[in-house]
């Protein structure tokens, strides 16, 4: 049974009527509904059209005050107990060189304790309130790890390593995953080292994720019972789900370094990656509830229907949807990332500046693949304003000499779009496009000392050049555990 909030019970106001009334107002002024049954409820009507229409003893009433309550409050209290021992040595060699080896255990106990105030504990908000919840799990893990070199010194190999590791996980929650990894770094010679990992990673959920309590909010959803699909309010509640298990990642990745002594201290890099994750945890909207339930632009999923406690059996207005964390989502992103420094000793070239140092750096990515499939629909992110442009870089070069530092940074972000929907689909859009943006910074760093004190005078100016005034969010980093 879903107990009436309070602003519901407000805002259900009605005309006093002249029989069987609140005794004491006027026939015809407005009451709470529930007053007619419950004339000592204290309910003050709300009138909820127009701007400051809500009375001050209305407001009193709907958030609590006149009741004692206090406002919406969460207290979160998390406790991690570890314990931990490995053990590395190097037990034998090959004619390459030592081998090195590494193995440990580790027990972990996580506990999550949620205290909210009374009108949450009640289920007295009609939203923003929270849900009190407790928590707790415990992991024991065991890990190993080598490093084997295989040849040294031999035409067309300077150095050949393999490197590999496991991990077997228990969580008391989802149970048993192992994760592994097997990669090789290649050395040429001198100036080109190559490098190639291949690895199975987890994120497992975290606290949060697994046992916080439900938060109540208020949104509008499209009622896909009713023709038109109207928008309707719902009350949403999203919290943790403790059957949650971990995100599961295949990783690859190949790249090499090179270092030509042709060049001194320049130094460049190339690597690309590939990142496909299953069992991605991800909150699934009220929405996107619904439209499973009832088979709108995905597959029917009849178990969604279960997340929907109705009002109304003939709507969804005033509904109550569940929703919450799911490992319900397919992430495959993949890239190439460049890198390219290099560093110049002035003296070297010109006497009279012996002691400068100039160097410079350039960071650069470009995204190639970014998708996501959630309950059979894919969804394109490449390029977007929600992903990040497919192009972005850093160039950052400094000056050294003496006392004085002296560095310039510019930060690009490349063009995007606002979704990749085709031209014509409800979701797609006109202006489809946002420019990129480079920022520029200058800033100076002067040392000195004054009575034997050293000091530190500074400065920056950063500067933007702008094409776009969009706003681009940096790019999701997954957390894998290796």
């Amino acid at each position: 049974m879903t107990i009436p909030s309070y602003f519901s019970l407000a805002a259900d106001a009605v005309a006093n009527p002249a029989v069987g009334g609140v005794a004491g107002v006027a026939v015809g002024a407005p009451v709470c509904r529930s007053t007619l049954t419950a004339p000592t409820n204290g309910c003050v009507p709300a009138n909820v059209f127009g701007r400051g229409s809500i009375s001050q003893a209305s407001i009193a009433y709907i958030t609590g005050v006149t009741q004692g309550f206090s406002p919406a409050q969460q207290d979160i209290n998390l406790l991690q107990q570890v314990v931990a021992g490995q053990v590395q040595a190097e037990p034998f060699s090959t004619w390459a060189g030592p081998v090195s080896v590494a193995a440990g255990l580790e027990q972990r106990r996580e506990n999550y304790t949620s205290v909210v105030d009374a009108a949450s504990k009640a289920g007295l908000w009609f939203g923003g309130g929270f849900t009190p919840s407790t928590g707790r799990f415990t992991v024991f893990e065991a890990f190993g790890e080598t490093i084997i070199p295989l040849l040294r010194d031999v035409t067309l190999v300077k150095s050949l390593d393999i490197n590999a590791a496991v991990r077997r996980t228990d969580y008391s929650t989802s149970g048993v995953v192992a994760t592994w990894k097997i990669g090789s770094t290649w050395d040429v010679n001198d100036e080109v080292r190559l490098r190639g990992t291949e690895s199975r990673d987890i994120r497992a959920p975290n606290l949060l994720e697994l046992f916080n309590g439900g938060v109540a909010t208020v949104a509008q959803t499209r009622d896909r019972t009713q023709t038109g699909d109207p928008l309707v309010n719902t009350r949403q509640i999203t919290g943790g789900n403790p059957k949650l298990k971990p995100e599961i990642a295949k990783t690859y990745t190949v790249g090499g370094v090179y270092r030509p002594d042709w060049g001194g201290g320049l130094s460049a890099s190339v690597d690309y990656y590939k990142i496909a994750i299953t069992d991605a945890i991800t909150t699934v909207s009220g929405q996107q509830i619904v439209d499973q339930c009832f088979g709108v632009g995905v597959p029917l999923n009849q178990a969604a229907c279960a997340n929907i406690i109705r009002t109304n059996p003939g709507n969804l207005v005033d509904a109550t949807i569940y929703t919450g964390g799911l490992n319900a989502q397919q992430q495959t992103v993949e890239g190439l990332d460049f890198e390219t420094s290099y560093r110049w000793q002035i003296g070297d070239t010109f006497k009279a500046l012996d002691g400068g140092q100039v160097d410079f750096r350039l960071l650069a990515s470009r995204r190639l693949t970014s998708e996501t499939i959630l309950a059979g629909a894919l969804t394109n992110a490449l390029g977007t304003n929600t992903d990040g442009p497919k192009w972005r870089g850093l160039f950052t070069t400094g000056y050294l000499q003496g006392p004085s530092r002296t560095t310039v940074t510019i930060r690009y972000l490349g063009a995007g779009v606002l979704n990749n929907y085709v031209n014509g689909q409800p979701q797609s859009v006109d202006n489809n496009h946002y420019n990129s943006v480079t920022y520029v910074e200058l800033a100076e760093n002067y040392d000195f000392s004054v009575f034997g004190a050293n000091m530190t005078i500074y400065g920056r100016h950063p500067e933007s050049v702008r094409q776009s005034a969009a706003t681009v969010p940096q790019r999701r980093r997954d957390q894998h555990r290796r």
